[in-house]
């Protein structure tokens, strides 16, 4: 196995350095036309979870070791950042744009964005769960985790800080 940066996959198996590669992020929309796709992420996750369920593709983690207050904090502000990233799409692309951090062009990373990043990205409604759990469920099934893992017993109560400070 071998890990590099996501915009290098493509280069990595068209000249042969590897033999297959996982296309991520804005690659996925717009990749040579000598790379054979065989299975999009999406079809696999369809066949070994036996559902639609969304797909968990990130998620934001903190520390055990932070006091609840504070990680209540913490979540709400990174909520807030990707809800700004978010109003100012424009001016974000642009900035990715000009930097170089994406190789394709201004329509292809605002299809990109509607698909990956909205307003379900900084929310995790009852479908999202249980889409985290039908992922642990397999994790669980293949040995990765040595006990069964439920999203609901790690998701921070953000209840707490208005009971607590009300």
């Amino acid at each position: 196995m071998v890990y590099q940066n996501f915009l290098e996959i493509e280069r990595a198996v068209l000249s042969g350095e590897v033999d297959a590669g996982v296309l991520i992020h804005e690659s996925i929309l717009n990749f040579h036309s000598d790379l054979v796709v065989e299975k999009e992420l999406w079809e696999i996750w369809c066949e070994l979870s036996d559902s639609t369920l969304p797909l968990p593709l990130g998620g934001m983690v903190l520390r055990r070791s932070i006091p609840l207050n504070q990680a209540i904090i913490l979540e709400k502000n990174l909520s807030r950042a990707i809800q700004i990233a978010l109003e100012h799409a424009d001016l974000l692309s642009g900035m990715l744009m000009e930097r170089g951090l994406i190789r394709v062009n201004a329509n292809h990373l605002r299809h990109y964005l509607d698909l990956y990043a909205n307003a379900s990205s900084y929310t995790l409604s009852l479908e999202q769960q249980q889409g985290i759990d039908k992922l642990f469920e397999l994790g669980f099934k293949h040995g990765l985790f040595p006990e069964w893992i439920s999203c609901a017993d790690h998701v921070i109560p953000s209840h707490y800080h208005q009971l607590r400070f009300s």
